[in-house]
């Protein structure tokens, strides 16, 4: 099973920042369009379904097969899903669908990789921490109280944060 939690993560906090943000501009802004123009991973991954150039995530739902009934709670869960369940078959990036089906191993150890040098942040400084954070919409001194609180773990800030 693969899971890159911190992707997902930020995929939501920008998700529902822009829309909050969008809904309150303008009442007639569907949410449709909000959603559609956000789905990217900002971190690399080494998934068949995801672009490894633009983060780009191959999901139908995301796309062509959009409906108004659908909510941002089922977009996340279907980003969730696929990101345990990869789809080789209906590949985003074909070379890592490749290596994904001809030598897991690899694949696998790639993924490890990339997941360890760009999703880990425990290295970053905590300046970095903070730009990152605010970066996705926080406050800047709510954020650094937030860090301070948590002993600087960038992700249970970023829990803290999105739980007001």
């Amino acid at each position: 099973m693969l899971i890159w939690p911190t992707c997902l993560v930020q995929f939501l906090v920008r998700s529902v920042l822009h829309t909050k943000v969008a809904l309150s501009r303008s009442t007639s802004l569907c949410l449709m369009d909000t959603l559609l123009s956000l789905p990217r991973c900002i971190l690399p991954l080494k998934h068949p379904n995801i672009s490894s150039q633009s983060g780009a995530i191959c999901l139908d739902i995301l796309k062509d097969q959009w409906s108004p009934a659908l909510t941002l709670k089922t977009a996340l869960l279907s980003v969730q899903a696929l990101l345990s369940a990869p789809e080789p078959d209906d590949p985003q990036d074909a070379v890592v669908a490749q290596q994904y089906l001809r030598d897991y191993p690899t694949f696998m150890g790639t993924a490890r990789y990339w997941t360890e040098a760009f999703a880990m942040t425990s290295s970053l400084g905590v300046e970095e921490k903070v730009q990152k954070l605010v970066e996705m919409g926080f406050p800047e001194a709510l954020v650094k109280s937030t860090l301070v609180s948590v002993n600087g773990d960038e992700n249970m800030a970023l829990e803290k944060l999105c739980s007001g």
